[in-house]
C-alpha cells in the first residue's frame, strides 16, 4: 500500500444497546406479564417484530431504554432478569 492509496474504510455502525419490554394484551393468559428483551443493531420495534415473526401476536411496546448503567458500562437482558 502506498502513501497515495485512496482506499477508505467505512466506519462501523454505531451500536446502541437497548433494553425493552413488550406485552401481548390480546392474550388474557399472559395479562400482567412482560417480555424483556435486548438489542444492539436494531430498534426495539424491529427486534420484537423479528421475534414474533409470522405469529398472530400483536405486541404492545411498553418501554425502551438505553441499556447502560448510571456509572457507565452496558448490561443485557439476562443481567436485567437476574436483577428482577
Amino acid at each position: 500500500m502506498s502513501l497515495h492509496d485512496k482506499t477508505q474504510v467505512a466506519p462501523n455502525a454505531k451500536i446502541e444497546p437497548t433494553i425493552y419490554a413488550w406485552s401481548d394484551p390480546a392474550n388474557p393468559s399472559y395479562a400482567g406479564w412482560l417480555k424483556i428483551g435486548y438489542t444492539e443493531g436494531q430498534t426495539a420495534e424491529q427486534r420484537v417484530k423479528q421475534s414474533v415473526g409470522q405469529t398472530l401476536v400483536k405486541p404492545k411496546m411498553e418501554w425502551t431504554y438505553p441499556a447502560r448503567f448510571l456509572r457507565g458500562g452496558h448490561f443485557k437482558d439476562h443481567d436485567f432478569h437476574r436483577y428482577l
